[in-house]
């Protein structure tokens, strides 16, 4: 069992690529942010498995500066982009991770040889999305922009007209 909390300040900077609209788009986030969590863990260890099962504590996340590019990378001289800030409050994950002793011959061929499973190899699998999120103040948790989302040739207004069901709040959809 491992009980860690902090305060601490970082950055992220993911990128990504999205196919939306028939259009393909390269999306950089760069952001700087402010922490105060926690994180607890359980592990059950079983033979040729264990599990970590972790519960993390959210008590502020202040992200001052989040930038948002997304490029359009079948024409190349467009670009969108907007600049805010976002605020959460109070969210709980739980996410699991195991780590598995995983043998060429097979668990059941290691249990009934008489060699031992020398082609064995421990691996580690933690899963991109949590078990469960859940967050107790939603209507702390704040999103705003200091520069609106904007296009370099206004085409974020075309998109919206042409495709009916986009949010109006962010026609491009980013």
């Amino acid at each position: 069992m491992d009980v860690v909390a902090d305060i601490f300040a970082s950055y992220a900077a993911p990128t990504f690529w999205v196919r939306r609209i028939q259009e393909d788009w390269a999306i950089f986030n760069p952001n700087i942010f402010f922490e105060a969590s926690g994180i607890g863990s359980v592990t059950i260890k079983l033979f040729y498995i264990q599990m970590t099962l972790s519960l993390k504590i959210l008590g502020i996340r202040y992200t001052p500066l989040d930038l948002q590019i997304s490029w359009d990378l079948d024409k190349k001289s467009r670009y969108c982009y907007s600049i805010g800030y976002l605020k959460e409050v109070f969210d709980f994950t739980i996410e699991a991770e195991t780590y598995v002793n995983e043998c060429y011959i097979g668990l059941l061929g290691a249990l009934l040889s008489d060699q031992e499973a020398t082609a064995c190899e421990w691996r580690r699998y933690k899963p991109q999305l949590p078990l469960r999120q859940l967050t107790l103040f939603d209507s702390r948790d704040t999103a705003a922009d200091y520069v609106s989302w904007s296009c370099n040739d206004y085409a974020e207004l075309e998109t919206y007209d042409s495709n009916s069901g986009i949010n109006a709040d962010n026609p491009a959809g980013f």
